[in-house]
């Protein structure tokens, strides 16, 4: 009773700093309540999204009606018949309630004796039974899950300690000499760590509901922002949007509560248990035993004279104040200027592979053709897509392989393009216009292989038949209009010798018109590349594609969906770590707030001294503020040191995925994506931030004090 009387009467006395404790615990509680919600928000979409797509725990497949109409009364089951497109009948099964019982294991004893074979017709959704936590391995995989993620936020929590740590340590520091008095006539060192004890768990009464309170609404805040980046379109199913909804797990808010009111509780305590190492005279004089040797040099003292001097030894006089807010301060500033960036070089990364992989990105969809589609229907599938109003630049070419028998045994490839591919091949600039290739009726030859006459003989075309046997032409001579070197485009995935290879480029046009008599292409098949007119229209577009009997549907190279999950999904993670990163700088902020003003407040008799002696109120805000810039820019050394040093291992890290070319050049260079100089601007601006909000913390409570006579804060008792 006695303990908690005099935290009571400390609380309502020192309403200002009661108030700073109640706003640290409210932030530090909000952002692990948002982390549980987050956390169940995502098992219920999941939940959600496979019971969508497989409504069941077990699927029995290809049973006859008779015999599927004989399982609907397994007494463990909630079951429903389904007739499939072939025409057999399965059984969905759902269990009733949670058992110890193996079914899928237990072949012999129960699925045996229901004439069932696991291995060809039992399908099992593992997923949903430990999401419905149905049998025993299920609860052990949801709790190796749960493990997992509570690791993380113990984790988290011990980061961010020092926020509740600092708050009590200064309600611990201002009560010094009040702890030396109550030990010295006869108080325990057990009755002041109860009292500090059970003044973190009045406070907590307060700041962890306001913090859970906050916490659901930041968690629904980051839920809906992540939903906006487009996430759910991009990987979901039609429809499937409406499953996605935010989801307040009692049990998991308590944990939350639970787990933020032991943190509290283990702050107080241990800031207590420091306490009461200091003997009773120690505390009532606010000496240490020890003689502290005193640091005359300082940066700021030879900057700024004896104001930076006595700017320093205010803050050495409290090294621990000191370094708690230049941690929260770096941690703040790090995240700031490292995760948009790292997430955006990631996405760097992403467009460069796929780059490498399909081209730079010049078309939305790679189409191919079927095997029966032939040159012409080919063609003719080219037309419908070009006269539809879902598709632009289109690039098409019909290919052919020859080979001349010589001594280096040469490569030939005879393409018949339309504009755009041709284009494309010359990156736009070609040695001749389309329409003169058109109108010339005859083939460009590109090559670094000399060739003295106006014409190339063919000693064999490779084409496949009808019966997709190769057969063999001679001698086909195509007559050349102009001779050019191989195209970039062409270059770029060539490896070893160019000397072997030559391109003949012609309109697809004279195909049409004279050249396809001189192939067996009846079973050709190839792709063409399309780009979206309008994306929004994307869907509509694969439509139509796949209702063209000549397109190979299941075999659409859909680029720009790729590209746009990739882009929503980086999007979301942007979205989610700027949340916490906001929540970050909230606590560094408090942090520093109640640091910085509490300091002032407590030295008010000493500022009047100075004042008394002849300190003029401009040298006392100039050596005010000097004390903020060492906060400020001592956390903006350590971040920009952290920072490069968090580049050079992503740098690291990211080189174990370079992509590399055959020949063994990098295509993806960590080197040309990561830029040490970029986070330093951002470094600045977070050093500026910090820097005002700790002179506006200090010049307040200072303004505030100089309304009080000089000899009332001189006598003013602690």
């Amino acid at each position: 009773m006695f303990e908690q009387l005099l935290a009571k009467k400390y609380i309502f006395r020192q309403k200002r700093h009661s108030i700073l404790t109640i706003c640290s615990i409210a932030a530090a509680l909000a952002l692990m309540t948002a982390l549980f919600m987050l956390f169940s928000t995502l098992l219920s979409c999941m939940h959600d999204i496979i019971y969508d797509n497989a409504p069941y725990h077990y699927k029995i497949t290809n049973l006859t009606k008779d015999k599927a109409e004989s399982l609907l009364n397994l007494p463990e089951f909630d079951c429903n018949m389904m007739i499939e497109k072939d025409y057999t009948c399965s059984v969905e099964l759902l269990l009733k309630d949670y058992t110890e019982y193996d079914y899928f294991a237990d072949i012999e004893n129960y699925w045996e004796p229901l004439e069932i074979d696991p291995k060809k017709q039992l399908e099992v959704n593992r997923m949903l039974i430990t999401l419905d936590l149905k049998d025993l391995s299920a609860r052990a995989e949801f709790a190796q899950i749960f493990a997992v993620f509570y690791i993380f936020v113990i984790f988290l929590a011990l980061l961010l300690r020092l926020v509740i740590d600092t708050a009590f340590e200064i309600s611990s520091k201002e009560r010094e000499k009040q702890f030396g008095v109550l030990q010295s006539i006869g108080a325990t060192p057990q009755q002041i760590v109860k009292m500090i004890t059970f003044e973190g768990l009045m406070l907590s009464c307060i700041g962890v509901p306001i913090g859970s309170l906050i916490g659901m609404g930041l968690g629904y805040g980051a839920f809906q922002a992540i939903l906006s980046s487009g996430v759910a379109e991009a990987y979901l199913h039609d429809g499937q949007e409406s499953l996605l909804h935010y989801h307040i797990n009692l049990i998991l808010l308590l944990t939350a509560m639970i787990t933020g009111l032991a943190w509290v509780l283990f702050s107080a305590y241990g800031t207590g248990m420091r306490v009461i190492k200091m003997t009773p005279v120690q505390a009532i004089s606010g000496r240490s035993s020890q003689i502290m040797k005193v640091k005359k040099f300082s940066l700021f003292g030879l900057l700024f004279g004896w104001k930076g001097r006595l700017a320093s030894r205010n803050n050495r006089r409290q090294p621990k104040r000191f370094i708690i807010t230049v941690l929260s301060l770096v941690l703040s500033m790090v995240l700031f200027a490292s995760t948009s960036i790292i997430i955006e070089k990631a996405g760097m990364v992403t467009d460069r592979m796929l780059d490498d992989m399909y081209g730079e990105f010049l078309f939305d969809l790679m189409v191919p053709t079927k095997e029966t589609a032939g040159a012409d229907g080919y063609l003719d599938t080219v037309e419908k897509v070009e006269e539809s109003p879902y598709f632009t630049n289109i690039c098409a070419d019909i290919s052919v392989t020859g080979v001349n028998e010589d001594e280096n045994k040469k490569l030939i490839f005879i393409n018949y393009v339309n504009e755009n591919q041709y284009l494309q091949d010359f990156n736009n600039n070609p040695p001749v216009s389309y329409q003169e290739l058109k109108n010339s009726g005859s083939y460009l030859y590109a090559s670094e292989i000399p060739l003295e006459d106006d014409t190339l003989t063919v000693e064999k075309i490779i084409s496949y038949g009808s019966d997709n046997a190769k057969t063999e032409e001679q001698n086909f001579t195509y007559p050349i209009m102009q001779k050019t070197g191989i195209p970039d485009s062409e270059k770029k995935y060539l490896s070893g010798s160019t000397e072997r290879y030559i391109w003949l480029y012609a309109s697809v046009d004279l195909y049409r018109n004279s050249a396809k008599e001189l192939y067996h292409l009846s079973r050709y098949y190839g792709d063409f590349s399309a780009v979206l007119t309008d994306t929004k229209d994307h869907d509509k577009a694969l439509d139509f594609l796949k209702s063209l009997d000549t397109v190979a549907a299941d075999q659409i190279m859909d680029i720009y969906e790729i590209h746009h999950q990739e882009e929503t999904m980086l999007s979301a993670v942007r979205i989610g770590l700027n949340c916490m990163n906001i929540m970050f700088m909230l606590i560094a902020l408090i942090n520093m707030i109640n640091i910085i003003s509490t300091g002032i407040i407590n030295r008010k008799a000493e500022i009047a001294s100075l004042q008394s002696l002849g300190m003029a109120e401009n040298q006392l805000y100039g050596i005010t503020i000097l004390e903020c810039s060492q906060y400020a820019l001592t956390a903006g050394v350590i971040s920009i040191i952290l920072t490069e040093i968090l580049f050079f291992l992503t740098a690291r890290f990211l080189k174990l995925f370079e992509v590399f070319d055959g020949d063994g050049s990098v295509l993806v260079s960590m080197d040309d994506i990561i830029n040490y100089a970029e986070p330093v601007p951002r470094l600045l601006l977070a050093v500026g931030f910090a820097l005002v909000t700790a002179m506006i913390s200090s010049l307040i409570p200072l303004r505030i004090m100089q309304k009080s006579a000089l000899t009332d804060r001189m006598h003013s008792v602690d």
